[in-house]
């Protein structure tokens, strides 16, 4: 009862303040895996050549894309590895991490000098 009460006061504040209707759809609760996943981060970061993985133990590959979101290169991971991107023009790269059911887990940003 209180969040049919909380959706329709919110509905008529955004109608009023706007002079738009809006849609509002319910979202149901999802309960997010609290794992290592956190702690995934890429280093060097800034770099001028090459990257690797931290906290890497689930990630099976590693795409790396430009700002507008063009894959630029793609790599199957295992850990250790480090990542070539001397190639690369400077600038931020977004980096998106994947595990072995090809579910990403993490996107960072790369900082290329």
């Amino acid at each position: 009862m209180m969040k049919s009460i909380f959706i329709i006061l919110v509905l008529f504040c955004c109608t009023s303040m706007h002079g738009q209707d809006l849609a509002f759809t319910e979202v149901p609760n999802v309960k997010l895996k609290q794992e290592s996943h956190q702690h995934l981060s890429i280093f060097p970061n800034p770099t001028t050549d090459f990257f690797g993985v931290k906290h890497d133990k689930d990630i099976r590959k590693v795409v790396v894309y430009n700002w507008i979101g063009k894959k630029i290169q793609s790599f199957n991971h295992s850990k250790g590895n480090m990542y070539n991107v001397e190639n690369l023009d400077a600038g931020i790269y977004i980096v998106r991490l994947f595990d072995e059911h090809d579910k990403l887990q993490k996107v960072l940003r790369l900082h290329r000098n």
